[in-house]
C-alpha cells in the first residue's frame, strides 16, 4: 500500500532534523515505559477521589480499551501492509531518523496514537477537569508527533490511530458508566 501524496508532503514538513534535544525528547516521549509514572498518577487520583473499587474498575476498563485499540492497529498493520516511511524504498532516504531507529516494516495505524487517545478520552470523561484535559491532550499530541519525528509514521497513520483510540476510549467509558457497572461509576 502506497502513502498518499499529501501524507508524504506533510510528513516531510514535520520530520526534519531539529537537533539533539528534539531527538532525545522524541525518543523519551515515544518510549512506553516513560509514561508509567503518569499512569500510576492517574490511578492514584482516581483512588483518592473515588476509592479503590473505582480505581480497579478504571484500570480494567482503560486496559481493555488500550489492548483492543492496540490489537486493531496490529491487525491493520499486518493486513494492509503499508510500509513505514523508514522502509518505503522511494522515500526512505529522505526520512530523518534518530539513532537509526526505524521501527517495524509496516505501520498503517499508529498504535501509540491509539493507546494514548484511548487513555486520554476515557480519563477526560472521567475527571471532567479542564486543566487535566489540556495536560492529557498535550501528552497525547506529543507522543503522536514523536512518531512522525522519529520517521516511523505518516500523519495519516497518526490520524487513523487517533480515531481508533478515541472510539475505544469512548466506548469503554460508556460501558464503564452503564447501569451494569454503576456501582463503580463515580457520581461526583
Amino acid at each position: 500500500m502506497e502513502p498518499w501524496g499529501w501524507d508524504k508532503e506533510l510528513f516531510l514538513a514535520l520530520n526534519g532534523d531539529l537537533g539533539h534535544a528534539a531527538d532525545l525528547f522524541s525518543r523519551v516521549v515515544s518510549a512506553n515505559t516513560t509514561w508509567i509514572p503518569l499512569y500510576l498518577l492517574i490511578l492514584f487520583l482516581v483512588y483518592r477521589r473515588w476509592g479503590w473499587k473505582t480505581m480497579l474498575a478504571t484500570l480494567v476498563f482503560v486496559a481493555l480499551g488500550v489492548i483492543l485499540a492496540d490489537q486493531v492497529c496490529n491487525i491493520a498493520k499486518h493486513g494492509l501492509k503499508k510500509f513505514r516511511p523508514t522502509h518505503y524504498p522511494p522515500f526512505e532516504s529522505l526520512v530523518h531518523t534518530v539513532d537509526n531507529y526505524r521501527g517495524g516494516l509496516y505501520g498503517t495505524f499508529s498504535a501509540h496514537a491509539a493507546t494514548c487517545f484511548s487513555i486520554a478520552i476515557f480519563t477526560i470523561k472521567l475527571f471532567r477537569c479542564w486543566f487535566y484535559t489540556v495536560m492529557i491532550l498535550l501528552w497525547a499530541v506529543a507522543v503522536c508527533y514523536s512518531r512522525i519525528y522519529l520517521g516511523v509514521h505518516y500523519p495519516a497513520d497518526i490520524l487513523f490511530g487517533t480515531a481508533v483510540g478515541l472510539l475505544f476510549g469512548w466506548c469503554f467509558f460508556r460501558l464503564f458508566r452503564s447501569k451494569r457497572f454503576s456501582q463503580y461509576y463515580p457520581l461526583s
